[in-house]
């Protein structure tokens, strides 16, 4: 039912305020489990990486000499690079598999780019048909951000196969437009003979450069020089020690010690951000780790398995959380102030916006808590829609310790109603709060609101913040570096462009 305030705006619950609503063991002989290390070490990270999990992974390279010659050099540097563990192993071939493929071509060969017309847009966005505002369109002309959707301009007609050109395509010139002078390239030359090469197909003079200084520092008696760019086959030694390093040069393997405290994906989107932030192979980089994690057995190393277990089991006392939840389902962030990126922390330094916007659009929806943990602060003096210059209108704080015990404060800003009392603990997914329209964010359409002031109905959201300090700060203002990104705690993630990652 709605309060007398609500009521005022003549709408029912169904238009402003609500949207959520074994065999026996006869016979059977115990067979001992297996010994476990006094150090708590696990064996197999210390393991070399062998031929026959090799054959595993690229199996489609029937040359066993070849695949010898890769296990030398990745034995001989994987702890200088930390390719030491057996969850950093499982990542680095997960990706090593979709950049190089399972028969190597792409990391002793070169990068194809021998792509038909129709695939490349799909590719590279010079290769894209847009309109005139320069947006990518689909084959309908209506603007889209789908890769997948978008179509062939002239020039993948013109160098990518097709009818145009008896289905030859001109691999250079593709690499000119696709490359260009990114990524530290120089010259025309420069997009062909720095193309992606290696176990992880590192790109582009720049990072070349960058790869040969790691090399010289760290492995100087490889031997392996690739900074001129040469237009040649790698040998298995340079395809294992440019992958090693790239691996190791952006820190990879940090975000694959989290395997086991993370959702398996979770951990490889984490990954797939830095090596191709870009791509649209995340689901077969996905399947190429469950792949993976069989091969190098990751649920028997004891690195991950104590992880594991911890994995869902939230604090009984909800004082920490370890399965991370959306304010509601299918979670958008506003468009508003000229783009997604405008309305997330950390992604426009020139509007300074303090947390992340997740909209609801013109209607009230049940709010629910991004983690467990206890309410540490309330503002509920905010009527419906009432407007008030730069306020957060109604709050609501939660305290609680993330995944990896760091304690996390999350504001949830503009509400309308607040379900939960302060010092009651709360559950992830548990329904907490309603949104609304209250402080900056109210309609001037509705009573409570101001003329020429707040935002239109359409944009109406969850404002919601994070910070590692909280305690007396209810408004979260001037916390400075004690302020994080609120998205890091829901379920969805976003990609660069602020769309939500399927």
């Amino acid at each position: 039912e709605l309060s007398a305030e609500s009521q005022k705006f003549g709408v029912n619950s169904e238009g402003l305020m609500e949207v959520e609503k074994v065999k026996s063991a006869a016979g059977v002989q115990k067979q001992p489990e297996p010994e476990k290390p006094a150090d708590g070490k696990c064996p197999n990270c210390e393991k070399d990486i062998t031929v026959e999990q090799l054959q595993k992974i690229y199996s489609e390279v029937k040359d066993k000499m070849l695949l010898e010659d890769l296990a030398k050099s990745l034995n001989k540097y994987k702890k200088v690079f930390k390719l030491d563990t057996c969850a950093r192993k499982a990542h680095f071939f997960a990706q090593s598999i979709q950049e190089a493929g399972t028969n190597l071509k792409g990391a002793l060969h070169g990068e194809s780019l021998d792509y038909a017309a129709i695939d490349l847009p799909i590719q590279f966005k010079a290769f894209r048909k847009r309109n005139a505002n320069g947006e990518a369109v689909d084959k309908y002309g209506n603007p889209t951000k789908d890769e997948k959707k978008t179509v062939p301009n002239d020039l993948a007609y013109k160098y990518g196969r097709s009818a145009e050109n008896r289905y030859i395509a001109n691999e250079k010139k593709i690499a000119e437009i696709a490359y260009g002078s990114r990524l530290g390239n120089k010259s025309v030359e420069d997009t062909w003979n720095y193309r992606g090469r290696g176990l992880l197909q590192i790109t582009g003079r720049g990072t070349y450069a960058k790869i040969q200084q790691k090399i010289n520092d760290l492995a100087s008696d490889s031997k392996v020089q690739i900074a001129e760019g040469q237009d040649k086959d790698y040998t298995p030694n340079e395809a294992a020690v440019t992958g090693m390093v790239d691996w190791y040069k952006d820190n990879m393997y940090l975000e694959a010690d989290k395997t086991g405290t993370l959702e398996d994906n979770d951990v490889v989107d984490l990954i797939i951000n830095i090596i191709n932030q870009d791509t649209n192979s995340r689901k077969q980089r996905k399947d190429n780790y469950k792949k993976t994690k069989i091969i190098f057995e990751i649920d028997k190393c004891s690195k991950v398995k104590p992880q594991q277990d911890k994995e869902k089991k939230c604090s009984a006392d909800c004082s920490q959380c370890f399965d991370y939840a959306d304010v509601w389902q299918n979670p958008e962030i506003s468009s508003d102030n000229h783009g997604k990126n405008n309305n997330r922390f950390g992604y426009n330094s020139a509007r300074g916006h303090k947390g992340i916007d997740i909209v609801s659009g013109p209607e009230y929806k049940d709010v629910h808590s991004l983690m467990c943990g206890k309410v540490v602060a309330i503002v509920d003096s905010f009527k419906t829609n009432q407007y008030k210059f730069q306020s957060l209108g109604n709050t609501l704080m939660i305290k609680s310790k993330d995944k990896e015990g760091k304690t996390v404060f999350i504001l949830y800003c503009h509400l309308n109603k607040i379900f939960v009392k302060n010092g009651e603990k709360v559950k992830h997914g548990q329904k907490v709060a309603q949104s609304g329209s209250t402080g900056n964010a109210s309609s001037s359409e509705f009573p409570n609101g101001v003329k020429g002031h707040g935002i239109n109905k359409k944009y109406w959201h969850c404002h919601i913040e994070a910070a590692t300090k909280g305690d007396g700060y209810n408004n979260f203002r001037n916390l400075g570096a004690y302020r994080i990104k609120a998205e890091d705690y829901m379920k969805t993630k976003f990609d660069k462009d602020g769309n939500p990652i399927k």
